[in-house]
């Protein structure tokens, strides 16, 4: 018994890796030649994919908007590193992130940047290009992941460090919702898709496919069971080492919809 009681102190004073994970505030990113809302909107995703990634802790807008409103500012206005580490401070967060997104013609860049609350110090800093609006969902999760992999000290997985893709994945798109299944064979993977298709009223589809994965991009060219005319390709870059995949499709023989790039959201399934 006296064993026991030693075992459930020890236990007791081992912090929990929920209480240990640091905690993050991420202001929405100012706007440059688009509108607010969008700024707010990738802002908002931006932080449902770094609680995601189980890297932090992250403080809710909610909270962020009353200690603004206390001292009148909006988040927009926060600009300024000596701004920015006030408001962590006061939201209790040991980094706050602080960034913009800009337009220039039909292109897109956020620019995000970490801060060390203690120190004042930038700590990391990443960009990403955005080619289209079609591209957003998928730069959003990059960007999440370079932030959770590196404040962890983590380095970008290398070319041989392949994330496990392989399982069930719960795929949804614009209009149609499904199951992919991801087999290994070799170098390749054998894909499966399910589609149900109910939203437009069309029967429900099967296809097969066969890809590759290089620098955690997921490259596939795929086919329906009922009519091989029916062809395309997909592209998914692999995020949290393969629990979710985020990407780009289009199909190369069907003539109403040839070249069209749709969008693409696939979450695994705990089986």
């Amino acid at each position: 018994m006296k064993c026991l009681f030693v075992i459930l102190l020890f236990l007791m004073a081992v912090p929990s890796p929920a209480l240990t994970r640091e905690s993050i505030a991420v202001m929405d990113l100012r706007a440059i030649g688009v509108n607010q809302s969008l700024a707010e909107a990738v802002s908002e995703n931006l932080r449902t994919m770094l609680i995601l990634s189980g890297a932090f802790r992250v403080v809710e807008r909610d909270q962020l908007e009353k200690i603004l409103a206390e001292y009148k500012l909006s988040q927009a206005g926060i600009t300024e590193n000596r701004h920015a580490i006030e408001i962590g401070t006061l939201a209790e967060a040991g980094l706050i992130m602080i960034g913009s997104i800009t337009r220039m013609f039909e292109s897109y860049t956020i620019n995000a940047r970490l801060l060390d609350v203690k120190s004042g110090v930038s700590v990391l800093a990443q960009k990403v290009e955005i080619g289209s609006e079609a591209e957003f969902p998928g730069k959003i999760d990059q960007l999440a992941a370079f932030f959770s992999k590196k404040s962890a000290g983590l380095s970008t997985p290398a070319p041989d460090t392949l994330s496990d893709i392989t399982g069930t994945y719960r795929v949804k798109g614009s209009d149609y919702v499904g199951r992919l299944g991801i087999k290994k064979h070799k170098a390749t993977y054998q894909t499966t898709w399910l589609i149900d298709n109910s939203a437009t009223g069309e029967a429900e589809q099967s296809f097969t496919g066969v890809g590759i994965i290089h620098n955690n991009m997921f490259s596939v060219h795929y086919s329906e069971r009922d009519d091989q005319a029916n062809r395309g390709v997909a592209i998914y870059d692999v995020l949290l080492n393969g629990e979710q995949l985020r990407g780009l499709y289009t199909s190369v023989e069907n003539s109403t919809a040839t070249g069209t790039l749709r969008f693409e959201n696939g979450e695994k399934i705990k089986e």
